[in-house]
């Protein structure tokens, strides 16, 4: 996998995050993120389990019902269909990027992927993580950026959409140091819902330079990480040029606390205030939520 910082923010513009489905779901809306509880097709039986398991839904289709709605006089008809779409995210919409998911197509393939995405969610329950609302589990995620006229595709190890976390695991190893990426990510989701407001002065510390265009001063490939701690970033520019999101943002510092120590850190960045300005905030956050590092 790539060393990719993308965190789902699922999730995220409303108080979702992975507790009880009573608390998830709004009075009077259908939750379509979970399985048919009637159904007994493979699939469905495996998501109710992995829910039951491990209190968020697993999705493998990014279509989360397709409703016919009516038939108009010439017979055609009109569906009302849902789809966790990354367009979406907390900072608006992105008009720019189009996705397009390769599903895995066996259920041998989505039984071990359910299987490797438990794993990840009995790691933070060991140290008290907030979970995702739910997980998207794909073959492949392809972008394609329309950038000014320039067209750059590129493929994802996982992206964000509102209230889901999409991961591409074309197979399941992975090292223990990608594990803990993807874990940093899945938990900036639920950190991100519940502790937006504590979140707000770890966020005004970037809030003009998030998705921005780097306008070239910052030549991605060429410029040192240094110049990126600077300004408090932990996540270099990717292929487009534009400054990490929100979500990057988030994850990275969540990142810092599961594989460094507090003497690492202060080490590490001693010449950069603001990644340590932004690195203590997050620690508050996350002693707040009860986390255990």
């Amino acid at each position: 996998m790539k060393h990719i910082y993308y965190f789902l923010i699922l999730c995220a513009a409303s108080t979702l995050w992975a507790c009880s489905e009573d608390d998830l779901t709004p009075i009077g809306s259908i939750n379509n993120f979970l399985p048919d509880p009637e159904a007994t097709d493979e699939e469905s039986v495996l998501r109710r389990e992995f829910f039951e398991e491990n209190g968020f839904y697993i999705l493998f289709n990014d279509t989360l019902s397709h409703e016919l709605l009516t038939v108009d006089s010439e017979g055609d008809p009109y569906y009302r269909t849902e789809t966790v779409d990354p367009n979406w995210q907390l900072t608006g919409y992105d008009s720019y990027t189009s996705y397009r998911f390769v599903y895995c197509q066996s259920m041998d393939q989505k039984r071990e992927r359910a299987e490797f995405v438990s794993g990840l969610a009995k790691r933070m329950e060991k140290i008290n993580l907030t979970k995702p609302y739910s997980v998207l589990v794909v073959d492949s995620i392809i972008t394609t950026l329309d950038s000014y006229g320039d067209i750059i595709v590129q493929s994802l190890d996982f992206c964000t959409s509102l209230r889901c976390f999409i991961i591409a695991l074309p197979e399941i190893e992975g090292t223990e140091e990608e594990q803990d990426m993807l874990i940093a990510n899945m938990a900036g989701s639920g950190i991100a819902l519940k502790y937006a407001g504590n979140l707000q002065s770890f966020y005004d510390l970037a809030i003009d330079e998030w998705g921005d265009s780097m306008y070239n001063e910052y030549n991605n490939g060429e410029s040192s990480m240094e110049e990126y701690y600077e300004i408090g970033f932990l996540v270099p520019a990717g292929a487009d040029e534009y400054y990490c999101t929100q979500g990057e943002d988030v994850a990275s510092y969540i990142h810092l606390l599961l594989t460094m120590t507090d003497e690492e850190v202060y080490q590490r960045f001693s010449r950069y205030d603001i990644v340590l300005q932004k690195y203590e905030i997050i620690k508050e956050v996350t002693a707040l939520a009860g986390m255990k590092f």
